[in-house]
């Protein structure tokens, strides 16, 4: 695990990137989509991937008005990476969870990351297929989602 200080500048350029967003879904989506809590969720995915590119010498995310999701952020030595970010969790490390949608996207490996007021955890990678191999199914009271511990992850980039 490599623990980062979070910086201001990280925070607002996430902020900006979540407005955007927002302010390109049409009034309710946000609400069907994320229950109205769309903005949070989407900063905090946002800081995670401004995070990442920081540490690994990447070009930061943007987004295009009317862009469609990928299904990964970035293409890290050739590996399509999908950041997952979540804020601390109070006990312990967590999960990395993912929807069943998420595995028939493009990604081929993903990359959890924690944060905090002031400090991201990055915890680490696992490729697709490993963790496909290693996921269990759980209802986490949302919806059956796969997951795998963080402590399963290989450090930084290593999972490749």
């Amino acid at each position: 695990m490599k623990k980062l200080r979070i910086s201001e500048e990280q925070k607002t350029a996430a902020k900006e990137l979540a407005n955007k967003v927002l302010d390109d879904i049409k009034p309710g989506e946000e609400l069907i989509a994320f229950n109205g809590k769309l903005n949070r969720k989407t900063y905090i995915g946002f800081l995670g991937e401004i995070i990442y590119a920081d540490y690994f010498g990447l070009p930061r995310p943007k987004f295009l008005p009317g862009s469609k999701d990928p299904g990964y952020d970035f293409i890290h030595d050739d590996i399509k990476v999908d950041v997952k970010t979540v804020e601390w969790a109070k006990y312990g490390y967590p999960n990395l969870i993912l929807y069943p949608r998420d595995l028939e996207k493009d990604a081929e490996a993903y990359f959890l990351i924690t944060v905090q007021r002031f400090t991201a955890n990055l915890l680490g990678g696992i490729s697709k297929e490993v963790f496909k191999t290693l996921a269990q199914k759980k209802d986490f009271g949302y919806g059956e989602r796969y997951y795998v511990s963080s402590r399963q992850l290989v450090n930084e980039m290593g999972v490749y």
